[in-house]
């Protein structure tokens, strides 16, 4: 009877505990520095739900420019640009997120161009930005640190299917079901 408790809990943890949606893609602290080449920047691959960038960006005279591209699958979709954080340095009121082209650039001729502000967190930038080759997160007097969210969704959900977390709890549920059937029958 320990053991089928036991089988029991592992069964229900598991269900609990599948298939969360929110990622961090990029941590630069974790991570290293994104490209600080425009002809080559840093792939981020984006999966369905929330996925977080953490960048610090340096002033001028060090760490110009950090350049990404946004990678998805053909089945998802981004739907939103959302600065969730924003912590400006000295000397320091905006980060340019600008929108390149590839192979271009971006610090000269960029496509689309924001910037970033304390005012602009919690904004969706995707309406202006779009979804370009690639981006450009640059400072100008002084450093900053970022939290970027892009929002990506399925562009066909799949319906009628469950989650393996759903079956294994329908499952847990049977199996302490049938448990307690047969221990009132002894």
């Amino acid at each position: 009877m320990i053991t089928l408790k036991k089988i029991l809990g592992c069964i229900v943890l598991m269900g609990i505990t599948s298939f969360a949606q929110a990622g961090l893609i990029w941590d630069e602290s974790v991570d290293g520095d994104l490209s600080d080449d425009f002809m080559n920047p840093t792939q981020l691959v984006l999966q369905a739900g929330d996925n977080l960038l953490l960048s610090q960006v340096g002033n001028i005279t060090t760490d110009y420019s950090d350049y990404f591209s946004l990678s998805l699958s053909a089945d998802l979709t981004l739907s939103q640009i959302v600065v969730i954080a924003y912590a400006p340095g000295n000397n320091n009121s905006s980060t340019a997120f600008d929108a390149c082209n590839a192979g271009v650039d971006c610090s000269a001729f960029p496509l689309q161009i924001y910037d970033v502000t304390l005012a602009t967190v919690g904004m969706d930038l995707f309406p202006v930005l779009g979804l370009p080759a690639f981006f450009r997160l640059g400072e100008s007097a002084g450093p900053a640190s970022l939290e970027i969210n892009f929002i990506v969704d399925r562009l066909q959900e799949p319906r009628d299917v469950p989650l393996p977390g759903t079956i294994l709890l329908i499952l847990s549920g049977m199996v302490g079901f049938m448990a307690k059937r047969l221990k009132s029958k002894r």
